[in-house]
């Protein structure tokens, strides 16, 4: 496990995010884990901290084929005020201008070429923020090949079909990468569940394996 950071500047200002990547002992696909992208959602922020502490305990990438990226807070700004933007910017709204720039657009800029324009598929964990409870299930264009394909990967009983917004990750990179996005939604007001959390787990380990990226058939573990 190697702990790398994100690096951006604007006018003065700047951010560095954590990201981990665990490279496997055999080749095979990059997938990225992300959370911490709206700073009101903590449910996969806690999720993928805690997919860490695990992997770390497990020694994970001795049975890794590939490699994974893991940012479980991309928005450290919102998640410090428990805000859904960075600075009054929603990060999943602004790829359209990522080309302007600002903290936050360059911020995504690095996001993308340092890590999302080398990846196979992305998860990019949500929930509800302040609001309410959202019952567990995933987000995808499925008129997307791919897409379906890491529906199916990721194990999710409710699918919710929506189609591609340019400006959101997920139609960003279907349109200039063609590489799938699934957004997990899990829960939400500020509170963590193990139903939420075991939804978070459980999808990872069953995408992995899905990807041929780490063996077994039992997801669970303690946590």
């Amino acid at each position: 496990m190697k702990l790398k950071y994100l690096k951006a500047k604007h006018d003065g200002e700047s951010v560095q995010v954590p990201y981990v990547e665990i490279k496997g002992r055999k080749p095979g696909k990059t997938l990225c884990l992300m959370s911490g992208v709206h700073g009101s959602e903590v449910t996969g922020v806690v999720s993928l901290w805690t997919f860490l502490e695990h992997a770390k305990k497990v020694e994970l990438h001795k049975n890794l084929s590939g490699k994974l990226i893991v940012l479980p807070a991309l928005n450290l700004p919102g998640i410090k005020d428990l805000e859904r933007g960075m600075n009054g910017v929603d990060l999943n709204r602004a790829y359209m201008d990522i080309e302007q720039s600002s903290l936050e657009t360059n911020l995504l800029a690095v996001l993308e070429k340092k890590i999302l324009s080398k990846v196979d598929a992305v998860l990019d964990f949500h929930d509800s923020g302040k609001r309410y409870l959202l019952m567990p299930h995933v987000r995808a264009d499925l008129s997307f090949e791919k897409a379906l394909d890491l529906v199916e990967a990721y194990g999710s009983e409710f699918v919710y079909n929506r189609s591609s917004k340019d400006y959101m990750l997920s139609g960003y990179m279907q349109k200039k990468y063609k590489i799938p996005v699934l957004t997990i939604e899990s829960g939400g007001n500020f509170r963590l569940l193990d139903d939420n959390l075991r939804f978070c787990f459980d999808g990872i380990f069953s995408t992995l394996r899905s990807l041929k990226m780490y063996p077994g058939k039992n997801s669970s573990f303690e946590y």
